[in-house]
């Protein structure tokens, strides 16, 4: 009882002293709020506009004729797709919340008689009923699926155009729509997810600000340090555990308050400004467990480079540049699916991307909790590492 009063009363007189800091509050609150106002509503076109990266594909086809191999030979061909094989037994579902791949594509068989019967048909009459069937990551914005689609249907045109040159040279091409030849798979039932920008930068940037605790932690931490107030509290008849608790839960609730406010400016603010709309997924319930492991991240974060500075300066410029690195590597200011791949294989030192993609895979791809788990124990690690680290810098105080 003795050291939850003792906790108790360190963690007010730390609240205290936050409070007292009006630049804090304002670098942890509306920093983040006008980033997702403004970059929301700024991003609304590149969402819908902006051009493909490379992206990992699973190509899979059942019809082994000679149209059906054209026009997978030709898919295979385009530089702006990575092909990649699906493991035996493997959903498209479980690809996507893994990110091996960002879509699925399937030739049905009897796709070859179809093409065949459209050739000959001079394209007069609709295709038929074996389209080819893809499906993307729910992560993918419009454009993607845009990109996808035109794909298709240019692999399919060349191997008309292939399959007319060589049996009649002097045949008229034959017409075609886009949408002619592939379908996108149904959502699973009761989804309900459709990409905004909304979805990235709500969770993106409420967790740059998570860590930007980092400046005000550090600054307290050091302040005492220097001022000899540290060195007093150890005298007195408190364990170390109660000092800490004290000094960190403060900014740990700091923390989750920041998301909790970011979560309403994305789903009240900014649609008043546009016909944006932050959906959250078929399990919102998960959001709370997600948050305050991405809180423990960033509050040991923070401990860490209080522990480690030697000045207020110190601590600052280094805190600061190192988030700003971490959310770049880890997807928060350029989305991962739009990088190249050596950034996708950095992002996972980053623990900014293990907690963006997490609210990720609730937002948008309604993963159960199973699939969340590992990113909310790389995210606890994460905390436990640096608080371990500062625990043994905090000892020769």
């Amino acid at each position: 009882m003795a050291a939850l009063i003792q906790t108790w009363s360190l963690f007010v007189k730390e609240l205290k002293v936050l409070l007292r800091d009006r630049q804090a509050l304002l670098l942890l609150f509306v920093m983040p709020a006008v980033f997702i106002f403004f970059l929301s509503l700024a991003l609304k076109n590149v969402f819908l506009e902006k051009t493909g990266a490379v992206l990992p594909v699973v190509l899979e086809s059942s019809d082994h004729g000679e149209l059906a191999s054209r026009v997978e030979g030709n898919l295979r061909r385009r530089a702006e797709l990575r092909f990649v094989d699906r493991p035996p037994g493997q959903e498209s579902r479980a690809l996507f919340l893994r990110g091996d791949a960002r879509a699925v594509i399937q030739i049905p068989e009897a796709f070859s008689d179809d093409l065949k019967r459209f050739i000959d048909e001079e394209g007069g009459k609709p295709f038929g009923d074996h389209r080819i069937v893809w499906e993307a990551d729910p992560v993918l914005d419009a454009t993607y699926r845009w990109f996808i689609r035109a794909s298709i249907a240019l692999a399919v045109q060349e191997a008309i155009l292939d399959a007319v040159s060589e049996t009649e040279p002097d045949q008229a091409p034959v017409a075609a729509g886009a949408r002619d030849f592939s379908v996108e798979a149904p959502r699973a039932p009761g989804s309900r997810v459709v990409p905004t920008p909304l979805q990235q930068t709500v969770p993106g940037w409420s967790l740059f600000a998570m860590f930007f605790i980092v400046v005000p932690l550090s600054n307290s931490f050091i302040r005492e340090r220097q001022d000899g107030t540290l060195r007093r509290l150890m005298t007195y008849p408190v364990s170390r555990g109660a000092i800490v608790a004290g000094k960190l839960a403060p900014y740990l609730l700091i923390n989750i308050v920041q998301f909790a406010l970011m979560l309403m400016v994305g789903l009240y603010v900014v649609p008043l400004f546009g016909d944006l709309s932050l959906q959250l997924g078929a399990h919102p319930w998960h959001l709370p467990l997600i948050t305050l492991a991405a809180a423990l991240a960033a509050t040991g974060y923070g401990a860490l480079v209080a522990s480690l500075a030697r000045t207020i300066e110190q601590a600052g410029a280094f805190g600061a540049t190192s988030i700003i690195v971490m959310a770049v590597i880890g997807g928060v200011m350029v989305p991962g699916f739009v990088m190249p791949r050596l950034m996708q294989d950095l992002a996972c030192l980053s623990p900014l991307y293990w907690g963006l993609q997490a609210y990720l895979d609730v937002f948008l791809r309604e993963a159960p909790l199973e699939v969340i788990a590992p990113r909310i124990v790389a995210l606890v690690f994460f905390s436990l590492v640096c608080l371990v680290i500062a625990a043994r810098r905090f000892r020769s105080v």
